[in-house]
């Protein structure tokens, strides 16, 4: 979760930095929505993906708790 966060500040803070023209190429707000609306998806997949791999742990837990 917190490398979803930190990853997410590197991409605005280089996303931002294109916007004003001081990146690797001139972006204009368009693109940099577009960009930041990429990461917004992705981030979320991203979280539910983690989620799921942490619901799949705690029921292996249990299950090996009930296991007769």
């Amino acid at each position: 979760m917190t490398v979803i966060s930190m990853l997410g500040a590197i991409m605005i803070w280089f996303g931002g930095n294109n916007v004003f023209g001081v990146g690797r190429s001139a972006w204009n707000i368009a693109a940099f929505t577009i960009f930041f609306s990429c990461y917004q998806k992705l981030a979320v997949k991203l979280f539910k993906a983690a989620k799921l791999f942490n619901a799949r742990q705690k029921a292996q837990v249990f299950w090996k708790r009930i296991k007769p």
